[in-house]
């Protein structure tokens, strides 16, 4: 399960999704990815692929950089 928040980043310039997940102990993992379209779903997509990467691998929780 996962959850987004969008929102305007002044960092990117543009609409932004803050993308979470926690772990069993509840610790959170998150991504930052444009909202702009073309290429939203991939972005999003490879983001959550990294996510749950990072988690089954047991790595601390922390922002996981991402291809806006």
């Amino acid at each position: 399960m996962f959850y987004e928040y969008r929102y305007w980043s002044p960092v990117l310039g543009c609409n932004a999704v803050r993308i979470s997940m926690a772990d069993e102990l509840g610790r959170e993992y998150h991504a930052i990815v444009s909202a702009e379209n073309p290429g939203f779903r991939e972005r999003r997509d490879a983001a959550l692929s990294r996510l749950h990467e990072t988690i089954l691998a047991g790595d601390d929780a922390r922002e996981i950089p991402t291809a806006t």
